[in-house]
């Protein structure tokens, strides 16, 4: 098991969840727990499969605020886990997603 984190920056059409370096090819690895953050700035982010859009999609990611802060999480998976390439995000241009992994 390793935990990673890296950050995503949205460009206005859907975005593979694939770290912008990938020391260790954690996008192909089994993905036991993911945490997904948006910055407080941000508009929501959709998150889906390769067909993401900003109308069909399997859920959203709203911005953090001071008080409250809108993590999603997927997982933990025990013996299942799921290749991160999988898992997709569609925002506004130039924000971005944190996410933290583990493997």
């Amino acid at each position: 098991m390793a935990l990673r984190q890296f950050t995503l920056t949205m460009t206005g059409s859907a975005v593979q969840a694939v770290p912008p370096t990938d020391p260790g090819g954690i996008a192909h690895m089994g993905c036991k727990y993911v945490r997904i953050e948006s910055d407080a700035s941000n508009a929501i982010v959709q998150y889906g499969t390769s067909a993401v859009t900003a109308t069909s999609y399997a859920g959203t990611v709203l911005a953090n605020t001071a008080t409250i802060n809108n993590a999603v999480i997927i997982g933990p998976f025990d013996t299942l886990a799921f290749n991160l390439e999988e898992l997709w995000f569609i925002g506004t241009n130039t924000q971005k997603i944190r996410l933290t992994v583990i493997t």
